[in-house]
């Protein structure tokens, strides 16, 4: 784990506590859960408690949490707190009170145990932000107008072999330098950042155009692989029931059937928006390369891996000149809502070509 990246996501979660409040709402409803226990016949500790629980999930519905990108989410995965803060601690939350709505004293025990959980942990991100403020460790911030691409790597894909993360680094340079050609018409040198955390994360430094293409097209395939994922879930499902991969054929011919028509369409979008070097061939060969690159990207998103794209604007307020790649960052910020972490369970539905032609 990156202790930079830790300290930032420390830091953004006890300030973010200050004005969402939402530890103490937390404790207030549970304090109306303990009165509606001790004193049911009283109409009016139920309604103090819907109101403070409608309350509390407003405020985590805010959370900065909801809308983490992998290499920030993964912090708290590793931590093994992704279930205590954002919409997922309320939907925990909701999930007790509705299992329980007979046995109230049951829900306030299983909700204590989320609570300290909570407690323990946003008093142990204050400590780490005071302490590694004395050690004057500083956070995980980009330069302004800077850009970085990552990906993040399933533990169990690679097994723990060195060359199978090497070949992973390979496919990656692979995808970057079609990237890299198509828009600015030359191969970019991209340069390691980071490789971090339990789940490798390989991040590199890239300059706008390039991570504004690769942040549109990901976040375009992810916007149509999560269309699969109920397919996925059905999948796996039948194979519970014993049905055999021939059998389960046509659900796979469908999802790649699918995922390569989503493919062409974001190929056929890049066709018309780039065109490096200006040569027509080339760019008809470097296509082909973006076709297969997506192909290798769609197939990783299946298997677990994660992207991500970060960005951060030059001020406005300092008048500065932005190079006129306000587009690009726009996009890379849009597309940034479909980058969020993905845990996938089940066995992988997509096998498309990533032969090059």
């Amino acid at each position: 784990m990156n202790v930079e990246k830790l300290n930032s996501l420390a830091y953004d979660l006890v300030e973010e506590n200050k004005i969402l409040n939402y530890v103490t709402k937390f404790q207030t409803a549970l304090g109306s859960l303990q009165n509606v226990i001790n004193q049911p016949q009283q109409a009016q500790y139920q309604t103090n408690l819907t109101k403070q629980l409608t309350d509390l999930k407003a405020s985590l519905s805010k959370s900065l949490v909801n809308s983490l990108s992998p290499a920030w989410y993964q912090v708290l995965v590793e931590l093994e707190i992704d279930d205590v803060f954002g919409e997922r601690l309320y939907s925990s939350i909701d999930k007790i009170l509705s299992t329980n709505q007979i046995t109230p004293a049951k829900a306030k025990t299983d909700l204590d145990i989320l609570f300290n959980k909570l407690n323990d942990k946003m008093t142990a991100f204050t400590s780490v932000v005071n302490g590694l403020e004395s050690l004057e460790i500083g956070y995980d911030e980009l330069s302004e107008g800077e850009c970085e691409i990552g990906m993040l790597i399933p533990r169990d894909y690679i097994k723990n072999d060195l060359g199978k993360l090497g070949d992973e680094i390979k496919e990656l340079t692979f995808i970057f330098n079609n990237y890299s050609e198509l828009i600015i018409g030359k191969r970019e040198s991209f340069q390691i950042k980071n490789i971090s955390t339990s789940d490798p994360l390989i991040t590199v430094g890239t300059i706008t155009a390039i991570a504004a293409g690769v942040a549109k097209t990901v976040g375009w395939l992810i916007d149509n692989y999560k269309k699969l994922l109920e397919i996925k879930k059905l999948k796996g499902e039948l194979e519970k029931q014993g049905l055999s991969e021939e059998n389960l054929q046509g659900i796979a011919n469908h999802s790649n059937g699918f995922m390569e028509k989503a493919i062409d369409d974001i190929v056929n979008k890049m066709k018309n928006e780039y065109n490096g070097n200006g040569d027509e061939n080339r760019k008809n060969e470097l296509l082909n390369g973006i076709r297969i690159s997506l192909n290798k990207i769609a197939n990783r998103i299946d298997r677990g891996f994660n992207f991500e794209v970060r960005i951060e604007p030059i001020s406005s307020e300092k008048g500065e000149e932005t190079n006129g790649n306000e587009k690009e960052i726009v996009a890379i910020q849009e597309a940034s809502k479909s980058l969020q972490f993905m845990k996938l369970s089940g066995q992988p539905i997509l096998k498309l070509s990533e032969k090059k032609k």
